[in-house]
C-alpha cells in the first residue's frame, strides 16, 4: 500500500513540473526550452519564421560583443526575438539595416550595453526591449519607428533623446525612471503618449511641436516643457 501511495505522489509532484496557472487561473503547460535551429560563431540563434525569414532567438549569456546581419545562411534576418540577449553580457552591438523589428525583452537587463544605434527600417521596439539597461547613454532611434511599446527604455542612463516624426505611439512607462533624462524632443503633433511614459523622470523637459499631444501631457503631468514650431 505504503508504495503506491508513493507512486501515486510522486506521479502527483511530476504533473506539477510540467505545468502552471496562468493569471486567469487557467492550467497552462510548460514547453522546456529546445536549441534553436540554427547558431551563427557568436553564439546567437535562429529560428525560422512563418514568411520564410528568420529571427534571432537565445545568444549565449556570455556575448560580450554582437553584429546582427541582416541575412543568414542565405536568409533574411527581420526580427530580433524575445529575450535573444536578455541578461547577456553585451557591451557593444551593431544591427544591420533590414530588421523591422526589436520584441520583447530582446536586450532587457543587458547592464554592461553603454550605446545602440537602431537602423532604419525598424518600425516597433517592444515591451521591456531595453529595459534595464542602466548604462545605456546613447540612444539612436530611425525614422523608420512607429511604435515604442511598454518599459521599452525604463531605467536606461540616457540624458537627451530625439523621438522622430514617425513614431505615433509611445507606450506605458516606457522612460520610466530615468533619473539622468533631462530633455526629450518629440517631434510629432499627434503622438499617443501614454501618461505614465515619463513616470519618475525628476529632471525631465519636453521639447515639442506648440499645442501637440506632447506639451498637452508635460502640462497634464506638471513636465518642464518647451515649445517649438
Amino acid at each position: 500500500m505504503k508504495k503506491i501511495i508513493i507512486a501515486l505522489l510522486l506521479a502527483v509532484v511530476a504533473s506539477a513540473q510540467m505545468c502552471a496557472c496562468s493569471k486567469s487561473g487557467e492550467t497552462v503547460s510548460i514547453q522546456e526550452a529546445t536549441e534553436p535551429e540554427y547558431r551563427d560563431a557568436q553564439g546567437i540563434g535562429y529560428n525560422p519564421l512563418e514568411d520564410g525569414s528568420l529571427t534571432t532567438v537565445a545568444a549565449k549569456k556570455t556575448i560580450s560583443s554582437a553584429k546582427i546581419s541582416s541575412e543568414y545562411n542565405g536568409k533574411k534576418v527581420t526580427v530580433i526575438g524575445k529575450s535573444t540577449f536578455k541578461m547577456a553580457d553585451l557591451v557593444t552591438v551593431d544591427i544591420e539595416k533590414g530588421i523591422t523589428k526589436i520584441d520583447d525583452y530582446a536586450f532587457a537587463f543587458c547592464k554592461n550595453l553603454q550605446k545602440i544605434n537602431i537602423p532604419n527600417g525598424v518600425t516597433l521596439i517592444g515591451t521591456n526591449a531595453f529595459s534595464g539597461c542602466t548604462k545605456l547613454k546613447k540612444i539612436t532611434l530611425p525614422s523608420t519607428l512607429e511604435e515604442i511599446g511598454m518599459y521599452a527604455f525604463d531605467a536606461v542612463s540616457a540624458e537627451k533623446l530625439e523621438i522622430p516624426e514617425s513614431v505615433n505611439k509611445i507606450g506605458d512607462f516606457a522612460f520610466a525612471q530615468c533619473d539622468t533624462l533631462k530633455e526629450i524632443t518629440i517631434n510629432s503633433n499627434n503622438i499617443e503618449i501614454a501618461e505614465t511614459a515619463f513616470e519618475q523622470c525628476p529632471n525631465l523637459k519636453i521639447i515639442a511641436p506648440k499645442k501637440s499631444s506632447a506639451i498637452k501631457l508635460a502640462k497634464t503631468k506638471g513636465i518642464d516643457f518647451e515649445e517649438i514650431k
